[in-house]
């Protein structure tokens, strides 16, 4: 089986419609359409905690402010698959000791002031975000996910995980109180 995917969505500071881009016209050729909502805003310190691609709020750039670019481009949820990063963005580049890994972000309180990083509870709303609005995700990054569970949360991957079980509905699956910064 051939499946044809094409990137359609890559959301930054400057969002455009692509006028040259018909969806009528490539939509029998194409079975998926990736959606990559990796890159949305620069960390501040009003995104430290959720990230810097929240689903909803006042920032600059959100989820829900980018769907509206997928709806007036007429794509249909059953073709729709969003990409996720699972790593935090640091707010200064020269940050020698804190990797953009979560493990470093759980085992160093230090980092914790300077990295803007999803918590639990923004991994599982992205997960519903995809389920709402798709039929799908992808992860960037899955080896910047605590892979030995430094974390020391109940499973390796709970980045992935966290966002698997707001996709399947269950936002309570994956417990781990390290990710849920304050």
């Amino acid at each position: 089986m051939n499946i044809r995917l094409i990137g359609i969505l890559n959301y930054n500071a400057k969002p455009q419609k692509y006028e040259w881009l018909n969806i009528h016209d490539i939509d029998t050729f194409v079975d998926f359409y990736l959606a990559s909502y990796t890159l949305f805003n620069n960390c501040t310190d009003e995104l430290k905690i959720g990230g810097i691609v929240p689903v909803s709020g006042s920032a600059p750039n959100t989820m829900e402010k980018a769907q509206c670019l997928l709806d007036d481009m007429k794509i249909t949820k059953e073709k729709l698959i969003f990409k996720f990063n699972l790593m935090v963005d640091p707010k200064n580049i020269s940050i020698i000791d804190c990797k953009s890994m979560f493990p470093e972000v759980c085992k160093k309180e230090e980092c914790m002031s300077d990295v803007c990083a999803d918590t639990q509870q923004t991994m599982n709303l992205k997960g519903q975000f995809a389920k709402n609005n798709g039929v799908g995700f992808i992860v960037n990054s899955i080896d910047f996910d605590d892979t030995k569970c430094d974390c020391k949360c109940n499973n390796p991957y709970p980045g992935f995980q966290a966002i698997l079980d707001g996709f399947n509905s269950d936002a309570k699956g994956n417990v781990c109180p390290l990710f849920n910064r304050k």
